[in-house]
């Protein structure tokens, strides 16, 4: 695994890491993947983790690529998904579609009307 506790997670290095992938991130730097979901995004991770952390390990290793020298099978042996990039683009779709952003943005879906435009337009 990336960490084995919170501990060793709040002793990574600030910026690049090559662990930060393993976590299911773009890159070996974190901080890039939230510009989509913002401070709320990182929150819904960090509860995520802390409050099912035995659920949120099995989703990881499931997302996972196979690895032999972890001794580990992922999701139909293959890299199904970055996990925590599918967790920021959750929180940043549920964000768009309840209405909750201040200013109005695109939405995901082109058939979709995105609910900050409809509220704007009041």
């Amino acid at each position: 695994a990336a960490v084995r506790s919170p501990q060793e997670a709040r002793g990574l290095p600030e910026g690049k890491d090559p662990r930060w992938k393993e976590l299911g991130f773009q890159a070996e730097d974190p901080r890039t993947d939230f510009r989509g979901g913002g401070f709320l995004a990182l929150q819904n991770l960090v509860y995520l983790a802390e409050a099912f952390p035995e659920d949120t390990a099995t989703m990881l290793r499931e997302s996972s690529p196979p690895s032999a020298a972890h001794g580990r099978s992922g999701g139909a042996g293959r890299c199904e998904y970055l996990f925590a990039a599918a967790c920021i683009n959750i929180s940043a779709i549920l964000v768009l579609l309840l209405g909750l952003n201040t200013t109005p943005s695109m939405s995901p879906v082109r058939s979709l009307p995105c609910p900050a435009h409809i509220l704007a337009r009041k």
